[in-house]
């Protein structure tokens, strides 16, 4: 999936899209500072990104998500 089609997605699509296994907190998060990584030089808008941190709690995250013990409700 296009990193621009996932960065305007709400909140409730991507849930949508977890909840399917189309996506996961992972992939998102790497699309996303893939976008950073391409678009940042251009726009200057972050100073310092926390790459490793982001995929630690992306990982987090997704296990939360198999796992079923998140308690995320889609409104």
């Amino acid at each position: 999936m296009v990193d621009s089609k996932i960065a305007n997605m709400t909140a409730v699509e991507l849930s949508e899209q977890y909840n399917s296994g189309t996506l996961s907190p992972v992939t998102v998060t790497e699309a996303m500072l893939e976008r950073i990584n391409r678009l940042n030089p251009k726009i200057n808008a972050f100073h310092h990104v926390e790459t490793d941190s982001a995929l630690k709690f992306a990982c987090d995250a997704e296990k939360r998500w198999r796992n079923k013990n998140d308690s995320i409700v889609a409104i």
